[in-house]
């Protein structure tokens, strides 16, 4: 209660600590509840996400070669939603070199040669990733977009079908 007799109420913001579950590690960060002045529970989203932003700035536990492939994929991934699938190919093989079996980057890879009329490649890209991930959907899907665009309906009609049978509700396929 002030002067005037009214009631006004003040809440002031306390430090957010985080917590991490230490079986699931950092990506579990999870902001600790905190109190406002009158003691009622309040979480502060906001300021628990601007901290978690900072400290995975701040904390990266990626080491050096997955920062250089994941800085070229979204390099890659930029260039390819710009149509520029030459510049899209030479950030994901810069990608891939320094991780050659990067399912991701091979699937992108195919789908930019694709897109470049370097069906050959895409093809081998499609293989690779495959070779890396066999459970991985889209790499099946390119698989058999590769070989529809060289002319092999057969083995194109194959994967697709492995596509069905991976996920029976896929569109593409």
């Amino acid at each position: 209660v002030n002067e005037d007799g009214k009631h006004h109420l003040i809440i002031q913001r306390l430090p957010t600590k985080m917590t991490e579950d230490s079986a699931a590690g950092p990506s579990s960060i999870k902001p600790e509840v905190t109190q406002s002045a009158d003691g009622t529970e309040k979480e502060i989203e906001e300021q628990a996400k601007e901290e978690v932003q900072a400290e995975g700035d701040q904390k990266d536990t990626r080491e050096d070669w997955e920062v250089q492939r994941d800085s070229h994929k979204k390099a890659g991934d930029d260039a390819f939603r710009a149509g520029d699938f030459g510049e899209a190919i030479t950030q994901y093989t810069n990608a891939l070199s320094v991780d050659p079996t990067n399912h991701l980057v091979l699937s992108n890879r195919s789908a930019a040669n694709l897109k470049q009329g370097n069906k050959s490649k895409a093809l081998q890209d499609a293989r690779a990733c495959i070779d890396a991930a066999p459970s991985f959907v889209k790499g099946h899907s390119r698989l058999a977009a590769a070989l529809q665009s060289l002319g092999r309906y057969q083995p194109a009609k194959s994967a697709y079908s492995k596509v069905l049978e991976l996920d029976a509700n896929n569109q593409i396929a």
